[in-house]
């Protein structure tokens, strides 16, 4: 039986960019098949135009009514890995020439197969309704998730998400509402040599809007960010449209319909300064949530954590994961700490003795909700 690292080390072998996870899908396909597992799949990619689905792994024991433990992560990665090489610098695995790692998240599948893998040999597993979910493009918005077969839940489902940067041991019993804006700023075009006075510049106007916003880190609970601004056509053009485009993301709803409710006091204002036509929309990406810390989920994992030695820690995060969507629909999901650092980056790396932490963490915590009674 392989361990962890040499898990995630043959996974990081595998290209799965968002959109073109089918290599990793039929890897995760054979080794269900190779373990005696039940592998089901939902119609996911067709509906966002991924090339492969989610997966549903399970065991002989999969039961719609019973109590279900479930361990997630996603298949794809912000880029492709196509012919990475990776290097070991004291215990930090990392990959060489400009390229991503993809421990994020292909070291929370490493340690899903690991733990998976250590109680079918301990002759635990069929004592558990367990079952593995795997998601595809989680990176682009956690279109998968969003797509999922909630029929493969039940109302007694316990989720934990294998997806986040914080420490190995850590819940994040409370994660960010996010929602994206678009503001189109409509002037009038005329040539910038010969009729300059004769247009509305839409750029110039965006520019005094984007003065008038709040940027970065609102508070301890709540950023905004502009990350998207396309204007003009030609430089002897006057120019007629600007887009601008970002997000909001809070622990609290209301703040950001606070932010959004003066972000359309101030875009009218604007019309008038600049004499451009602004229209502002937005849209949910996806909502918060917030578990008590006394829930048993988190009760559970604090035990496990203690048998496995490993210290636990309770924290709030401000990024997104699958555990958002399933909350939101119900399923009462905690994403947990994998400790890669720095993802979506040429300097991601992650420890080797997080992989095995995280492996022998997730084996405890099985067995803790097998044998403890956190179910109610």
């Amino acid at each position: 039986m392989k361990d962890p690292v040499s898990i995630f080390l043959e996974l990081c072998k595998i290209s799965s960019p968002s959109f073109e996870e089918a290599p990793m899908s039929a890897y995760l396909r054979k080794w269900a098949r190779v373990n005696g597992l039940y592998c089901r799949e939902d119609s996911a990619g067709k509906k966002i135009s991924s090339d492969s689905n989610n997966l549903y792994i399970t065991g002989k024991t999969r039961s719609s009514r019973s109590p279900q433990v479930v361990l997630s992560a996603h298949m794809d990665t912000i880029h492709g890995t196509c012919g990475i090489k990776i290097k070991s610098d004291r215990g930090k695995l990392c990959a060489e020439g400009g390229k991503i790692l993809g421990a994020d998240d292909k070291a929370g599948i490493a340690v899903i197969m690991y733990a998976v893998e250590t109680l079918k040999r301990e002759n635990i597993l069929k004592n558990i309704n367990l079952m593995c979910f795997f998601s595809v493009c989680e990176e682009l918005g956690l279109k998968g998730s969003s797509a999922c077969d909630m029929s493969m839940f039940n109302k007694k489902s316990f989720v934990y998400v294998l997806d986040s940067e914080l420490p190995v041991g850590t819940i994040i019993t409370g994660a960010p509402y996010l929602y994206k804006f678009e503001i189109r700023v409509r002037g009038k075009a005329s040539h910038a040599g010969i009729d300059p006075a004769k247009g509305k510049n839409s750029i110039k106007a965006a520019a005094y809007l984007i003065n008038k916003f709040p940027q970065g880190r609102i508070d301890a609970e709540t950023t905004f960010n502009i990350g998207i601004i396309e204007g003009g056509s030609k430089v002897n053009i006057v120019p007629e449209l600007t887009t601008i485009k970002g997000e909001a993301r809070s622990h609290r709803k209301a703040k950001i319909e606070r932010i959004f409710s003066k972000l359309r006091r101030v875009c009218k204002s604007a019309e008038k300064t600049c004499g451009v036509k602004i229209i502002f929309s937005c849209e949910p990406a996806f909502e918060g949530y917030n578990v008590d810390s006394g829930h048993p989920m988190a009760r559970a994992f604090e035990k496990a954590a203690e048998n496995a030695g490993i210290p636990f820690r309770k924290a709030f995060s401000n990024g997104g994961s699958d555990a958002n969507i399933l909350n939101a629909r119900g399923i009462c999901s905690l994403n947990t700490g994998i400790a890669f650092k720095y993802p979506h980056s040429e300097k991601e790396y992650i420890k080797s003795s997080d992989i095995n932490n995280a492996g022998k963490l997730f084996v405890e915590l099985c067995k803790a909700l097998t044998a403890g009674g956190y179910f109610v």
